[in-house]
């Protein structure tokens, strides 16, 4: 009988619980709608470790419209998925646990350090109390919770903006029930194209900085529009409800990757010594043993490989590749992510 790697299946059986594997979101779901952006943050590692990456200021991984995982790198964004809020009204929504609380350490923001029109800042203060922040006609507007969060404690954590209301148009939520709301006049601004994850921003035209968020985040979402109380806490009690499982997958563990540098030619001899002999060859068009990229995102340098998603035409007797991928090794700059783990998924069409 022929012998594969180890293979993954999602598991959607518990709440606040990563799937592993590849996943999708999944848009036949109600809550989907208005889904602009969506990240699961440290998805490859946990796969390897079982266990998640302390985010110092670094941001990972995020989904395309199809909802699978294909951007590798930052500049402190969350990549585009379905588009940008633009409306006015929005949703911020994260799975976070804080291990400490510096000053107004943020989990999600629009823009960045430079000066111009703030968007908004959905943050947790140094007095561990949850803020959001949407900035109408350039002026901040700051809605803070009154419950303290405890360090080392995993959260659901939620801010709302409803322009079309005319009473408690801003709300934030703690595990799903509403901490604090405020009143506000106008639409939030919503220029920027992309948000940033844990990310050093700038409160107001570049003059009042805050700090990197210190601690976990799991799941990262935005919506175009207001969820309800009733769809907050659904989220709250199981954030990956709106996800899918995806095609199976493998994985071939990396050899001689080690430092700051992922060495594609081991890569490719390791998928290639798992593979040989047993459900085929590579095809020798696709040279996936060169060409990798390496990004400087500002303080987070990252390893990615540019052309791994590009290898579809995998010969087989009995199935084919239809997607190639991996996780990066990083720079110290990653804190205490590992470095020496970098995977490939494989997903098969038929095995």
């Amino acid at each position: 009988m022929l012998e594969l790697p180890k293979r993954f299946h999602p598991d959607f059986s518990r709440p606040k619980v990563k799937p592993s594997g590849l996943v999708e979101i999944d848009w036949s779901n109600p809550l989907t709608r208005g889904l602009t952006k969506l990240t699961l943050v440290d998805v490859p590692f946990e796969l390897v470790n079982n266990k998640n990456i302390t985010l110092v200021g670094t941001q990972l991984i995020s989904a395309d419209r199809s909802g699978k995982y294909r951007n590798f790198g930052g500049g402190n964004n969350l990549y585009v998925s379905t588009g940008a809020p633009h409306n006015g009204s929005m949703t911020l929504f994260a799975v976070a646990k804080p291990t400490s609380f510096p000053i107004n350490g943020n989990l999600i923001g629009c823009d960045s350090d430079s000066s111009g029109l703030r968007s908004f800042q959905f943050r947790v203060t140094t007095g561990a109390k949850l803020e959001f922040i949407p900035f109408v006609a350039n002026v901040p507007k700051f809605i803070t919770g009154t419950t303290s969060l405890s360090a080392s404690t995993t959260y659901s954590l939620a801010a709302t903006y409803d322009q079309n209301l005319t009473a408690n148009t801003a709300k934030v939520f703690i595990d799903g029930k509403q901490d604090a709301a405020l009143n506000i006049t106008g639409a939030c601004d919503t220029d920027a194209a992309a948000l940033a994850i844990a990310a050093r921003l700038r409160l107001s035209n570049g003059t009042t900085p805050t700090e990197w968020f210190n601690g976990n985040i799991y799941f990262a979402a935005c919506w175009d529009r207001p969820l309800t109380a009733e769809e907050i806490k659904s989220l709250a009690d199981d954030p990956y409800q709106i996800l899918k499982p995806a095609n199976d997958l493998y994985y071939f563990p990396a050899v001689g990757v080690g430092g700051s540098t992922v060495e594609a030619a081991a890569l490719y001899s390791n998928i290639s010594s798992m593979l040989s002999g047993k459900i085929g060859t590579l095809n020798a068009s696709v040279d996936i043993s060169s060409g990798y990229t390496d990004v400087d995102a500002g303080d987070v340098n990252y390893n990615v490989f540019s052309n791994f998603n590009t290898v579809t035409n995998y010969s087989s007797p009995s199935g084919s590749i239809v997607e190639v991928s991996t996780t990066f090794s990083t720079s110290s700059d990653m804190g205490n992510a590992p470095v020496s783990d970098v995977i490939s998924l494989v997903d098969f069409n038929t095995i």
